[in-house]
């Protein structure tokens, strides 16, 4: 939920950072850990990679998914005129 519509946007690293925060608040407080490194294993082995590569990888599938759609657009327009 964090990172809504980050596909369309290309954040600051700031902003990356401050979300990369807050993800390792919310793992410290679910698993009761403080250390850095049992944090960053937590966040590995749950999937939870750092916030720009979360958001270059919903980059890359929203461009995707807009380029095939273009594509299935223009094809279709094409039919229509010929």
């Amino acid at each position: 939920m964090i990172l809504y519509a980050s596909e369309v946007t290309d954040p600051m690293k700031s902003v990356l950072a401050m979300l990369d925060n807050l993800i390792d608040r919310a793992v410290v407080k679910i698993f009761k850990v403080s250390e850095n490194r049992v944090i960053h294993e937590i966040r590995h082995y749950i999937g939870l990679h750092d916030v720009a590569s979360l958001c270059e990888t919903r980059r890359m599938k929203f461009l995707n998914k807009t380029r095939t759609l273009m594509h299935v657009v223009l094809q279709s327009l094409t039919e229509q005129f010929y």
